[in-house]
């Protein structure tokens, strides 16, 4: 997956696997069972369910699959509301999405709803932890850059204070000689 954007490494499509196994919608679930069956490495709890044109348009589980009729399709047992990043989202926006407490994994879809693959919630993880180790190795910088604007402020607070109440200073502020 390519963006127009020049900088690409902080979005959700770069980081989507794309061998991920999916269905397509017309298959029967016996049929959808035995792809499965062929596949378990690119194979996941969710199984994305796409159009013929490779548009994300449902989810079904291994179980649903199990439980449905041999000649049952898959588009008559999946899940028509799929939640789904899109492949420009940010890093940032895909880590904050509301539904990693739900799902381990996301399909990821472009701007047309077609399939990109799928974002794993640890993997997510792993990159954050990374940029957590990056912030800290900044650490130190930024503490000082933080003390120096701290103390700026804090002088001119002293500075402020010292200026409107001159008798804790010793009558040497703005009103020491209207005395």
């Amino acid at each position: 997956w390519r963006s127009a954007d020049d900088d690409q490494s902080d979005l959700a499509g770069r980081l989507a696997d794309p061998r991920t196994l999916s269905l397509p919608e017309d298959l029967s679930a016996t049929d959808a069972l035995t792809r499965i069956a062929q596949a378990p490495a690119q194979a996941t709890y969710y199984h994305y369910v796409l159009d013929r044109g490779g548009k994300l348009v449902g989810v079904v589980t291994t179980k649903e699959l199990l439980a449905a009729g041999p000649h049952a399709l898959v588009a008559a047992v999946m899940e028509r509301e799929v939640v789904s990043l899109r492949a420009d989202a940010r890093i940032e926006e895909a880590m904050q999405h509301a539904h990693w407490r739900l799902y381990h994994t996301l399909p990821v879809v472009d701007r047309h709803g077609l399939f990109v693959g799928v974002l794993r919630y640890r993997a997510l993880r792993k990159l954050e932890e990374e940029y957590q180790g990056a912030a800290i190795d900044n650490l130190p910088m930024a503490l000082i850059s933080l003390w120096e604007v701290s103390a700026l402020v804090g002088i001119q607070l002293l500075t402020d204070v010292a200026a409107s109440v001159p008798h804790w200073f010793g009558g040497h502020g703005k009103e020491a000689g209207a005395r």
